[in-house]
């Protein structure tokens, strides 16, 4: 889980290396005499201005409502721990400008977040479960995911006005969870999809409205779907159409299904959602077709896992990396966002057993002395190799779950923020946990 570094501003988590290249510049759809582009904010402007106050959706059920808050919380203990994080429901849109805190970053979109609903007929984009409508264009499907910067907006016969503020929000339900994985920062309207950036534009104005001009849409290729139970769950299994359908498929779909079977295990859960798993060839197959040509990544927002065809026998490669990647979404589904990256990663160490193909045991010897707590739980954690944070957040999360038990490990170590851990152990029942 490595943070998405853009303009020497940290916005968000991800997985492996890699990120995709913006798409081809905008072709204007506008005429430039009847166009007056606002001023340009990006979210690295945006929050290079000062401390956010977060303001979470809390209008979904109660799974959904976990997942916003613990995302925002995510970003807020990492990077800006002397925020403040507040409840959609303590803004009166109607009042005005007045009503939003200083510097709102919104997470959920208006089907999850009393606020933006409130504002829906005023904003310049319709989202809503399984659709984005923006800048003329309609997006369809649950993984979409919108980040924007959005222009302030004076009151008029139409509605309330609002400030300017940067919104995560996604299409699925609730559909931002690791939202901040997606490679931002540059732009003022990011579109992204399971498979990374989607399109980006910048809003403008026109005949007095704000409205978005986008840039032509990244090309997605086509994929051939296998689908097969696992513990609890479903898996489709996806692999490129454009190869020829073969039986060797098989052992591939059999090491996801055991992956994905270690995690509920590991995991102690009843059930999962459904997994998407997207094989493919090699390392630069999979960088054309999402950005990132790592082993295997994660987006959570939609269940999806994308890897390389690796060794599928049984305790292989493929399995173990399946369920690493897979506790990231699964982990995430049940408990919401982890409060640090060492969770995070270190719980998916711990349920696949290994990194690097080590056993998680032999990794107290090769590790030498590990990272100090602080940098494991805070900012720190992405200054360090990963051969160092990974397996090091394995063993701390191993040495926790075997002292306090998986149920208080959940309850009171896994979302707890940095600021949070010590105060966390101590009502796990392990004060030793916060020291080094």
């Amino acid at each position: 889980m490595r943070v998405v570094l853009l303009l020497a501003l940290l916005a968000g988590c991800s997985r492996k290396d890699g990120a995709p290249e913006p798409p081809p510049k905008p072709t204007a759809t506008v005429s430039s005499a009847s166009v007056s582009p606002p001023p340009v904010a990006t979210p690295n402007t945006f929050l290079g201005e000062g401390a956010p106050t977060f303001v979470v959706g809390t209008q979904g059920d109660e799974a959904a409502d976990r997942i916003v808050r613990h995302q925002a919380r995510l970003v807020q203990g990492m990077f800006f721990p002397a925020s403040t994080l507040v409840e959609d429901t303590t803004v009166v849109p109607g009042k005005g400008v007045d009503a939003w805190p200083r510097r709102p970053v919104v997470y959920g979109g208006p089907h999850v977040h009393a606020a933006l609903a409130a504002l829906a007929p005023t904003l310049p984009f319709q989202l809503e479960r399984g659709k984005l409508v923006l800048g003329g264009e309609t997006f369809v499907g649950d993984d979409l995911m919108l980040i924007t910067v959005l222009p302030a907006r004076a009151a008029d016969a139409d509605g309330p006005g609002f400030p300017r503020m940067l919104i995560y929000a996604g299409t699925g339900d609730p559909g931002v969870a690791e939202i901040n994985a997606v490679p931002h920062g540059q732009h003022a309207i990011l579109v992204a999809d399971r498979f990374g950036v989607l399109t980006t534009g910048a809003w403008t104005r026109r005949a007095g409205k704000v409205v978005a001009a986008l840039e032509p849409r990244a090309p997605r290729e086509a994929f051939r779907t296998t689908e097969r139970a696992f513990h609890g769950g479903k898996l489709r299994f996806s692999s490129l159409a454009s190869e020829p359908a073969s039986k060797d498929e098989e052992p591939y779909v059999e090491a996801c299904v055991r992956g994905l079977d270690r995690v509920v295990e590991r995991l102690s859960l009843d059930g999962a959602p459904t997994i998407d798993v997207f094989l493919y060839p090699d390392s630069a197959t999979k960088a054309k077709l999402t950005g990132n040509g790592g082993a295997g990544h994660a987006v959570p927002s939609s269940h999806t896992l994308h890897v390389i065809r690796f060794d599928p026998k049984k305790g292989g490669a493929l399995e173990g990396l399946i369920a690493h990647e897979g506790t990231h979404v699964i982990a995430t589904a049940a408990w919401g966002a982890p409060g640090s990256a060492a969770m995070g990663e270190g719980l998916a160490v711990w349920v696949s057993g290994r990194y690097a193909g080590v056993e998680l045991e032999k990794w107290r010897a090769k590790l030498g002395a590990p990272p100090k707590l602080a940098d494991l739980l805070g900012k720190g954690f992405f200054a360090r190799k990963e051969a160092e944070t990974y397996p090091a957040s394995g063993l701390l999360v191993d040495r926790a779950i075997a002292s306090v038990g998986l149920v208080k490990f959940r309850a009171h170590l896994y979302g707890a923020t940095a600021g949070e851990w010590a105060e966390a152990c101590a009502a796990a029942g392990d004060p030793a946990l916060a020291k080094d």
